[in-house]
């Protein structure tokens, strides 16, 4: 039997991807501007751009990060409470809870039982915000 005229290409193989990749790929991005990580401990390693950012701008940068240590195995969760975010992202806590309920209420990151996270969806808004956020 020949297999000739047989199509084994499935129009749907173009629209299913890796989202693990997807998503790495775009959280480097977003984040190579602002942060860097260390590959050990997690430890954040904020680079000068992120100090131009306003205090949303940081706070996302601060979740993304997040979500990047949750890939690379280094984090249980990507979710961070106020008070996390604030010490990891040196913003005042002051400053952090409003602004994440701001956030999560815009749907800019998701607000979790764990506290606040980015999600596959938030990273594209990230990319649009943090362009605007620079003070």
């Amino acid at each position: 039997m020949s297999d000739e005229g047989v199509h084994d290409d499935n129009p749907l193989d173009d629209i299913f991807v890796d989202g693990d990749q997807m998503d790495r790929e775009l959280v480097a991005s977003i984040l190579e501007p602002y942060m860097a990580i260390d590959s050990e401990d997690g430890e954040l390693y904020p680079k000068e751009a992120y100090g131009n950012l306003n205090s949303k701008g940081q706070i996302q940068i601060v979740l993304t990060a997040e979500r990047a240590k949750a890939l690379q195995g280094l984090a249980d969760s990507a979710s961070l409470g106020p008070s996390a975010i604030s010490e990891l992202g040196g913003i005042n806590e002051n400053t952090v809870k409003p602004a994440v309920r701001d956030l999560a209420d815009d749907g800019q990151i998701a607000d979790t039982d764990d506290g606040y996270e980015v999600r596959s969806p938030h990273l594209s808004q990230i990319v649009e915000k943090l362009d605007d956020s620079e003070e």
